[in-house]
């Protein structure tokens, strides 16, 4: 399977120009116009003075370090082995399509009809489905032995920054958020090791984000047990991560709570988990 664009082994390119940064040989280009020409022309003739502050933020972007947390993609490549089904991973059989019905009936056999149309379609959508988990996986299966890569990045057509790369990226699905972890971690400290608890409670979410900072700490260390038994048997205990809203991510801080927790020093325990931060612009 050749996959373009894949994940960069050493730090991209910094941007200089439309068309001058991110992937050392792949075409790269700073703003995603999809054949806009006075968008493109747009972009080249702004001076470089005015694009500097964008380049910075999007070399910020591409020269953040990245690996595959292989415990969660083993438990990943244990339910997609079995069937799929659990941790929002799409069932990998289609459904199967009823017999027809022996009989004259013509309303009978229009439902029938109709609901094979049904389906078909939902095997349909369960096909792209399972195409799209194969591609974030395969991804996954390449880079899990390396050291670390990064994702360039650009501009879609509001200014917004993506990773080049399409299929296993941080802005996807809980199952690549949960695959994915920085690849330079930092002590926890007791300020992160509180917010690691806080980011446990709102990847659980379910109204538990809505709780107030002491509550989403209560709430996490309330369910120390949970948290233990999904680090140590993800699929074989209780499985209180899967009850999560974003169970992949969950299970990945789990297991990173319970190390940072039985360690003889809970602070100054290296943790490499991203914890989301919301930020609001108001003009």
């Amino acid at each position: 399977m050749v996959i373009p664009y894949m994940p960069m082994l050493v730090p991209p390119v910094n941007w200089s120009g439309y068309d001058k940064g991110g992937h050392l040989f792949l075409p790269s280009y700073v703003m995603r116009t999809h054949g806009a020409r006075q968008q493109r022309e747009a972009v080249k003739r702004a001076p470089r003075k005015q694009l500097e502050p964008v380049f910075e933020a999007l070399d910020t972007l591409g020269h953040t370090k990245w690996r595959v947390n292989k415990k969660v993609l083993s438990v990943v490549d244990r339910i997609w082995a079995s069937g799929g089904r659990i941790a929002d991973l799409v069932d990998r059989d289609d459904v199967p399509l009823p017999d027809k019905p022996v009989t004259d009936d013509e309303e009978k056999i229009k439902k029938w009809k109709w609901k094979c149309k049904s389906l078909q379609k939902e095997n349909r959508e369960r096909y792209s489905q399972r195409c799209d988990i194969e591609l974030k996986l395969a991804v996954a299966r390449k880079m899990k032995d390396e050291e670390g890569f990064y994702y360039p990045h650009n501009l879609d057509f509001r200014g917004r920054a993506y990773p080049m790369h399409p299929h296993l990226n941080h802005l996807g699905s809980d199952l690549c958020r949960g695959i994915l972890e920085f690849a330079e971690g930092r002590f926890l400290g007791k300020s992160g090791l509180q917010w690691l608890k806080i980011h446990l409670a709102n990847l659980y979410a379910g109204g538990v984000d809505k709780l107030s900072h002491e509550g989403r700490l209560v709430f996490t260390e309330n369910h120390f047990e949970d948290i233990f038994d999904s680090a140590d048997k993800p699929l074989q205990g209780r499985r209180w991560w899967l009850k999560a809203e974003d169970p992949l991510q969950c299970l990945a801080v789990c297991i990173t709570l319970t190390e940072a927790l039985r360690s003889s020093s809970p602070e100054t325990f290296i943790s490499h988990i991203p914890v989301h931060q919301v930020f609001a612009w108001f003009e």
